[in-house]
């Protein structure tokens, strides 16, 4: 997990000559109707005419979704395994397209594939009420 800090939107466009120009939290629901709450990032590219980007992401976090990277990253980097599960892990899902409704229905149609992939997505879904 400690590899991906800092790889976030927000810091690698800008790293990359973006502009961040705003950042919102958006819910959508997968075909399966899960709700998922991302971050959908907007950014530009000065001196381009009609250059601009949408970026939506969110960590999958031992089965959990999350916006937040502090709750895989400690000071020194990843928080301890204290309960010795070998499959801990932490997976960031992000969708960049030029259109902002584009992002919305490809993270309908795609989440659930890629969620199938990450152990414990499943049994999170199922504990969580409203799913």
């Amino acid at each position: 997990p400690s590899g991906i800090l800092g790889h976030r939107p927000r810091i690698c466009y800008t790293a990359h000559g973006w502009t961040h120009d705003q950042t919102e939290l958006v819910d959508f629901y997968t075909t399966a109707g899960r709700k998922v709450t991302a971050l959908l990032h907007h950014f530009h590219k000065p001196g381009a005419l009609g250059n601009e980007i949408y970026v939506m992401h969110f960590y999958v976090l031992n089965g959990q979704i999350s916006t937040e990277e502090d709750r895989f990253s400690g000071f020194f980097g990843r928080r301890p395994n204290l309960s010795g599960d070998p499959a801990r892990y932490v997976a960031q899902v992000q969708i960049s397209s030029v259109r902002r409704d584009d992002i919305l229905l490809a993270a309908q149609e795609t989440t659930e594939i890629i969620l199938r992939y990450l152990p414990g997505t499943e049994q999170a879904a199922a504990a969580t009420p409203g799913s």
